[in-house]
């Protein structure tokens, strides 16, 4: 969301890259199933109670699990979440905390940036995979038609897979460097 938000506000960025961008928190919001979603919610309402009233430290949730029954609650759960967080996380020597604090679920949902994204006045590229099943690709591709000189480079794949080991890697480095050889000369 930052990259979609950054460009709709400051106009004095050169370009921006989103690769398969959740640009609308609460497209997001609805794609998480209802148990998981209603799990979620419960967390973040005791987090923010906790907090307030007793001055406890914050409850984390995972980003990402492998979505078994023994795992923790986590944002992303679906099968091929493990394998593609895996790729994109640095190695053990470097921290990388895999959690966000309950209560940021209350606000992620209200987070819509593809409503103010036709204020932007830059170049934008969006790399959109095959399919998505963690970001709402529908929102992701309304973010490229509102967006003035939004343009989207579709790659192979899901999710993760535009990351390092993923089959779209190589096509979406080289899109991306090519988009910002266009733009930035």
């Amino acid at each position: 969301m930052h990259v979609t938000a950054l460009l709709a506000e400051d106009h004095q960025l050169a370009a921006g890259i989103a690769q398969c961008p959740c640009v609308d928190g609460f497209a997001a919001s609805v794609k998480i199933p209802l148990l998981r979603s209603a799990r979620l919610l419960s967390l973040a309402v005791r987090d923010v109670v906790s907090s307030t009233f007793f001055r406890q430290e914050p409850i984390y949730v995972a980003l990402a699990s492998d979505g078994s029954p023994k795992s923790p609650s986590a944002l992303m759960t679906r099968p091929e979440v493990m394998a593609g967080w895996q790729r994109i996380t640095p190695d053990e020597s470097i921290p990388f905390p895999d959690k966000f604090t309950a209560r940021s679920i209350l606000a992620f949902s209200l987070e819509r940036p593809v409503r103010k994204i036709h204020r932007s006045t830059k170049p934008y590229l969006v790399v959109l995979p095959t399919y998505d099943n963690e970001a709402p690709l529908d929102a992701a591709e309304e973010a490229v038609r509102r967006t003035p000189l939004g343009e989207d480079l579709r790659v192979k794949g899901g999710h993760f897979d535009l990351y390092a080991g993923g089959i779209a890697f190589e096509e979406n480095i080289k899109g991306q460097l090519a988009f910002l050889k266009r733009v930035l000369g």
